[in-house]
């Protein structure tokens, strides 16, 4: 298989040599190298082809991180391209897994499903991202032959499923703060995906992939047909894509199902928590529950006396058990159910979630790409471009369950009148004892439990996305200057409908008076639900977002005057920008009748700046002493936002030839990210969060440590339960309700980076390159997440006296029966200073075998040297670099889980005549766990291979086997699934195969 070290650089190899005619001849040969190499054509078919090349027959480009066109650009920034066929080589209908293998790269959350089902404004359900550095999604800038592309959502981040793959020419990705050039958004860098220009004649490809397990088959068809039109004035192109991508459920993958992974406290046949036996109650006595213990075989007494501390559940069979307590469980019937239920560490009862989740979450997709343009006159040219895409996803989990949430209660409420109460006699007898004698009339008690027997929470995401282009473009007569104006327009039309929802009013209505609406339930145990209960309590919730961008640029660039070093150029610009939205949620969320989902909020919002911006080239030398060129690039940018003051960004790069084969490159640049329509103006909403333990817990760390007295206050203070000597939070391990939501008030992030490298070619056919980048970004949005608010709260380091009035211990609620957490508040601020810095190297190496063939050797190194992130409440910076930790969320809720502090990618490939074959090793470094001190996780090696054959002038086939060795991820005991699904490979070896028609 291709990889990017294979094929990056080549450009920037051609920069390296180009301004003279023998280096320009020397990029053009290696350019048809790597073409014949990728296509299996011999090398000396399209040698006899190729012209030599002077300076005047060069065309001038636009290369990424520019304005100003050159015909002899050198990069002053660290610069990669990755190929169309790098990218068709991963085997894979979405982009994200591609980019996420890049090492500069953080693999995006995308094609699984890594959080509970629950479609809010900022979901993007089966979204593919690219997220350069691993600093978020929305801290690099996605650009489509330069020009911004449309979001499908409010955060700003472009989904790469809206991207015509079968047009991609290449992907250029530039490192280092990049908004003097492209404008908010690029502090990460820039990835621009280029199109194939000039496109003639009709190409067919179609590809099949499927797993060795014989699940998460892919599909792809594409077909493009263009050529001339107007003898020769004009040109058209049309694109057509299909791609589907079949599940992968968690329950076919033995990894997932272990019973560590997502454990869930409330078992599907439900049980009593404790606290939740009523107003007027306190508990049964541990003598009640040992009488019922004793009527069945194989039980233990319970030790102590006194009130029982733990949970009481029901069977199926209408017997009763324990769980929950600090004894083990007792009478538990569903271990070893076909639905997961197990018991953890003996004493709690419950559900392993990653029997139910995707780990390869099923999409549909549809592009439609069609571009023109036509020569009006010699000076002017018109053009348009219209870019559609369809993308339907399917996410799913196991039903709902009714559990505490401050924000809408979601317990089940059931009378101690109901028949099925008092049918049980066990049951009735606990109940009796938890009121100390006969219930009074009206009594009741809550019960929690995971639906089970009624529909499965499953979740159709749908995004049709469009962007439509116009322009006229040309060069002023007389002078030797051009100029572009454009204008865009953009909509997203997100849909979701949510199933397996019941309302909360409904289910308590139906408990509290059998056969209403024709529906008598019995919540206790696993049971049938009838028709007519699905049709009185169940739901089906639809939910809408509609987003659209504008935009409306000039440039104008050209020659300035001649200088020492050559012709300094320059490009000026002004640019419109406009966007906005509006979300509608299901009138359950907003009410808080849902059982299964959250509770959410409509929200609206727009947002505009208008730009003016130019970039200025300076050739210092040229041909001199240790100087064959010197060159500096400025560029400056002024930014006026609506929401806040005017902002300035500006970059200095250098280029430094010191004598041929050796340069010194490097640049300071100052950028922003302006706060996203999300990130401003989200409405509130509630979803269920996992956290790894409950502070408050007994059995917790912080309950047994020196400051376990202040902490027993705080908890005692929040809710006399949580304060108990007997608290226990259901094992240690559960989800609880969070609310987040916008902040109108945000300003925008700052950043300054810089890199410094070199670029050297010892020998003929060797290139090598080394870069240092360092990045560092003041008043990062984030949102708090839920495990360091509590850290925060419990800690002394945010929470020196251990004040239950601390500000983070405020956004606690806690419920006052049971103890438990009832409701989270986070939210998103200015909250971080993020600092980062590292090394990239790249080697690639070529040689001829004669009549034997060529040989390719190619590596692209990544160093992570510090990723520190200082939170704005007061903790110690931490340092990310080397470590894995699910405490890192960007303020869309993204998890940057991995942060190795090396990655690698490395490609040896062999080419004769039609046959191409390579061998590709991916390296993930070895890294800490910042959550589970003494649990490291091991360096992984992937390898890959892929072959091509031209069969005959108009075809070529392909074949190729992704993670040969089949490898299962690591486990990674602080993360949601126990592994980082979008890092390391959850659904084994997978292969393919491919056929692409040209004529």
């Amino acid at each position: 298989m291709f990889s990017p070290n294979i094929l990056t650089a080549i450009d920037s190899r051609v920069s390296e040599h180009s301004g003279h005619q023998n280096s320009c001849r020397f990029g053009l040969v290696s350019k048809i190298l790597l073409t014949s190499f990728i296509a299996g054509v011999p090398a000396s078919a399209l040698f006899a082809q190729a012209a030599p090349a002077t300076d005047a027959n060069l065309e001038e480009i636009v290369i990424t991180g520019t304005l100003i066109k050159r015909a002899d650009y050198k990069a002053e920034s660290p610069t990669s391209t990755l190929s169309s066929a790098a990218i068709a080589a991963s085997g894979q209908p979405s982009l994200d897994r591609v980019m996420g293998q890049m090492p500069q790269f953080a693999a995006a959350q995308g094609a699984a499903q890594v959080g509970d089902v629950q479609g809010t404004v900022l979901f993007g359900g089966g979204a593919s991202y690219s997220d350069l550095r691993g600093i978020g999604r929305n801290r690099s800038l996605v650009l489509l032959d330069g020009r911004r592309l449309m979001p499908s959502t409010p955060d700003g981040a472009i989904d790469l499923n809206t991207i015509p793959t079968s047009m991609l020419e290449s992907v250029e990705v530039i490192t280092g703060g990049a908004s003097a050039t492209y404008g908010s958004d690029a502090v990460a860098g820039v990835a621009n995906f280029k199109l194939r220009q000039n496109f003639s004649g009709l190409e067919l490809n179609a590809q099949e992939g499927t797993s060795t397990h014989g699940d998460g088959t892919t599909t792809q068809f594409g077909a493009i047909a263009g050529g001339k039109i107007a003898d020769g004035r004009g040109h058209v192109v049309a694109a057509f894509e299909y791609s589907r991508r079949q599940t992968v459920d968690g329950s076919a993958r033995p990894f997932f199902t272990q019973p560590s992974v997502r454990f869930l406290g409330r078992p599907a046949e439900g049980d009593i928590f404790s606290g939740g036996w009523g107003a007027g109650a306190t508990a049964p006595t541990v003598a009640a529950v040992n009488s019922v213990l004793a009527t069945y075989p194989g039980t233990t007494p319970l030790p102590g006396s006194g009130p029982y501390v733990g949970a009481i559940g029901v069977n199926t069979d209408q017997t009763l058990y324990t769980s929950a307590g600090s004894a083990c469980a007792q009478n538990y019937k569903g271990v070893g159910s076909e639905r997961g239920a197990i018991l953890s560490n003996c004493t709690t009862a419950g559900l392993v979630l990653g029997n139910y989740f995707a780990v390869q979450v099923p999409l549909t997709k549809y592009n439609v790409f069609t571009k023109a343009d036509f020569a009006v006159s010699d000076h002017v040219t018109a053009y348009g471009q219209f870019n559609f895409s369809e993308s339907i996803a399917l996410d799913q989990n196991s039903p709902g369950s009714s559990k505490t949430n401050a924000a809408s209660p979601q317990e089940l409420k059931i009378p101690v009148s109901n028949q099925f109460v008092q049918s049980n006699p066990a049951l009735l007898s606990l109940v009796n004892s938890a009121y100390g004698g006969v219930p009074p009339a009206g009594s009741f008690f809550y019960y929690s439990k995971s639906m089970f027997g009624w529909p499965p929470r499953t979740q159709n995401f749908k995004y049709d996305v469009w962007q439509a282009v116009g322009g006229l473009m040309g060069d002023i007569p007389g002078t030797k200057l051009n100029w572009d104006l454009y204008t865009s327009y953009g909509r997203s039309n997100y849909s979701s409908q949510a199933l397996g929802d019941f309302s909360i009013g409904a289910f308590t209505n139906l408990l509290a008076n059998e056969g209403v609406g024709g529906c008598t339930y019995n919540p206790f145990g696993i049971q049938p639900v009838s028709a007519a209960c699905l049709k009185y309590a169940g739901r089906t919730d639809n939910t809408s977002n509609v987003l659209t961008s504008k935009n409306i640029q000039l440039t104008v660039d050209g020659p300035l005057i001649m200088l020492p070093g050559g012709e300094s150029k320059f490009a000026l610009g002004a640019d419109y920008r406009s966007s906005g939205f509006n979300y509608q949620p299901d009138s359950i969320f907003i009410t808080g009748d849902s059982l299964s989902y959250g509770s959410d909020t409509a929200s609206q919002g727009s947002q505009n700046v208008k730009e003016v911006f130019g970039e200025l080239l300076v050739p210092i030398l040229q041909d001199q002493f240790m100087a064959k060129d010197l060159s500096l690039d400025l560029g400056y940018r002024r930014s006026k936002y609506d929401t806040f003051s005017a902002k300035s960004t500006w970059k200095a790069d250098l280029s430094w030839e010191v004598q041929r084969g050796f340069r010194l490159r490097g640049g300071y640049s100052v950028a922003i990210r302006a706060p996203s329509l999300s990130d401003l103006y989200v409405g509130s909403s509630v979803s269920d969060i996992l956290i790894s333990g409950d502070p408050c817990d007994t059995l917790n760390s912080y309950r047994t440590g020196p400051n376990a007295a202040q902490i027993q206050a705080v908890c005692a203070a929040q809710s006399p339960g949580a304060g108990a000597g007997t608290f226990s939070y259901r094992g240690g391990v559960a989800t609880i309700p969070v609310k987040s939501g916008g902040n109108s008030l945000l300003q925008p992030e700052n950043a300054k980076t810089w890199s410094v490298g070199t670029v050297f070619t010892p020998l003929t056919g060797l290139d090598i390159s080394v870069d240092y980048y360092n990045i560092n970004i003041a008043g990062a949005i984030s949102s708090l997440s839920a495990n360091q608010i509590l850290a925060d709260c419990y800690g002394t380091a945010a929470n020196p006296t251990l004040s239950p009035g601390n500000s983070f211990c405020q956004r606690i609620q806690r419920d006052p029966r049971s103890g438990n957490i009832a409701l989270l508040t986070s939210g998103t601020f200015n909250f971080n200073e993020i600092k980062l810095d590292g090394i990239d190297t790249q080697i690639d190496y070529q040689f001829g075998l004669d009549k034997l063939g060529l040989v390719k050797f190619g590596s692209i190194i990544s160093y992570l040297h510090h990723y520190t992130v200082a939170p704005g409440d007061g903790t110690p910076p931490v340092e990310y670099a080397g470590g894995v930790t699910d405490t890192l969320v960007t303020a869309d809720g993204e998890n940057l889980y991995s942060h190795p502090h090396w990655k690698a990618n490395t490609t040896v490939g062999y080419s004769i005549g039609a046959f191409t074959g390579t061998l590709r090793w991916r390296y993930i470094g070895r890294m800490a766990n910042l959550d589970v001190p003494n649990a490291p996780v091991l360096a992984y090696h992937y390898f890959d291979t892929d072959a091509h054959y031209n069969a005959t002038q108009h075809l070529t086939l392909t074949f190729g086997i992704n993670n040969i060795a089949n490898k299962i991820p690591p486990y990674i005991a602080s993360l949601e699934l126990r592994t980082d699904a979008a890092t390391y490979d959850v659904i084994g070896r997978t292969f393919y195969a491919a056929v692409k028609y040209k004529l």
